[in-house]
């Protein structure tokens, strides 16, 4: 029998509201659209990896297009976002220094950066952590030492520091128990193509 588990950040993504994203959005839509009113000869996407041929466009997929541009954005900042955290963790584990690739190459040198000042010892890294009182789950990047104090440290890329960052160390360092296994049979991530992610636990009492 298994237990489920909401996702820290699904939870906080789904709960907190962002009144910058709705400007953003448009501003994206704007400049889109600008673009395209500047340059006629701009290709139209297909979705496929493609493009629609110029004489077949139509209005429809011009707005199509236009609507779908802040979510591409988002989406193209997401994988960015995953591989740095792969990277990431390649470091918190010990594994050989890869060759960051371009896009990359910025963050981890901030990162790299942020390990000599520190110089944190690292206690465990992509730990589940779980929560039965309220029901939450969620992957921490690592558990640091730094100056005697033992800290919850989760890498961000965005452009600046959102208030529910604080929310989410803070469910994470409330956690009832952990997993240090990945591979643990009885711990899962649910991660569907449409909808919140969650976690599963169907191990031993913790």
């Amino acid at each position: 029998m298994s237990e489920r588990f909401e996702s820290v950040t699904a939870i906080l993504s789904g709960g907190i509201p962002r009144p910058a994203l709705p400007a953003w959005a448009a501003k994206r839509v704007a400049e889109t659209a600008a673009a395209y009113i500047l340059d006629a000869s701009l290709p139209v996407p297909d979705g496929d990896g493609g493009e629609y041929p110029r004489q077949s466009v139509t209005a429809e997929m011009v707005v199509d297009h236009l609507k779908g541009s802040p979510w591409r954005e988002s989406r193209a900042a997401a994988d960015l976002g995953s591989q740095i955290h792969r990277y990431v963790e390649a470091l918190n584990l010990g594994r050989p220094k890869p060759r960051w690739p371009l896009p990359v190459a910025p963050f981890m040198a901030q990162f790299e950066h942020f390990l000599a000042e520190h110089r944190p010892e690292i206690e465990a890294a992509e730990m589940r952590v779980y929560n039965r009182r309220f029901g939450f789950a969620g992957t921490l990047d690592a558990i640091v030492r730094i100056d005697d104090g033992c800290r919850v440290l989760d890498v961000k890329t965005g452009k600046g520091v959102y208030c529910e960052v604080g929310l989410q160390l803070a469910a994470y360092a409330r956690a009832e128990f952990c997993v240090l296994d990945q591979n643990h049979p009885g711990s899962r991530q649910i991660t569907p193509g449409r909808g919140r992610r969650w976690y599963e636990w169907a191990g031993p009492p913790e």
